[in-house]
């Protein structure tokens, strides 16, 4: 006898393949198509390589899926779930990445080590003229919140053409 469970998420790809290939949507929907068959209510959320909002809705309507879960997508997007902000400049990203700093500081600083807030970094330093110089700078000189809250000052002040 089959059981309904509270919800089912599945990742389009396997552990062992982990990014290196494309998530796989159309397994997907096979699992949505037996649990069809089935006859069980169990919400299944799709989970792999979705961009944005709209990329999720599609991947939805595609498999049939109850929902979708985004996750790599939020890195250095704060903004992924405002509908209403469908471009952010420079200036803003940069101090989003500094406010993200602070307060990972302010909630983690002393249970985690500040390296791993480096990790987002590359996120929110991308597609822009002398991204790699800045992230570069950050990844080797930012030992806190208050530098990299000066790099990227300093950064934007020599970069008014950018904004």
């Amino acid at each position: 006898m089959a059981e309904n469970l509270g919800a089912l998420t599945i990742h389009a790809r396997t552990r062992k393949e982990m990014s290196s290939v494309p998530a796989r949507w159309e397994h997907v929907r096979e699992v949505v198509e037996i649990r069809d068959r089935m006859g069980l209510r169990t919400p299944i959320i799709g989970n792999g390589d979705l961009r944005d909002l709209d990329d999720a809705k599609g991947k939805i309507s595609m498999s049939h899926a109850d929902g979708a879960m985004l996750g790599r997508a939020i890195f250095g997007n704060p903004w992924l779930f405002d509908s209403t902000k469908k471009s952010v400049g420079i200036k803003e990203k940069l101090e989003a990445m500094v406010e993200h700093t602070k307060l990972f500081e302010e909630l983690l600083g002393g249970k985690k080590n500040f390296a791993l807030m480096k990790k987002h970094y590359k996120a929110y330093v991308n597609g822009f003229d002398g991204a790699k110089e800045l992230r570069m700078k950050l990844m080797d000189e930012a030992e806190d919140a208050s530098d990299v809250s000066a790099i990227v000052e300093n950064f934007l002040a020599q970069s008014v053409n950018l904004l």
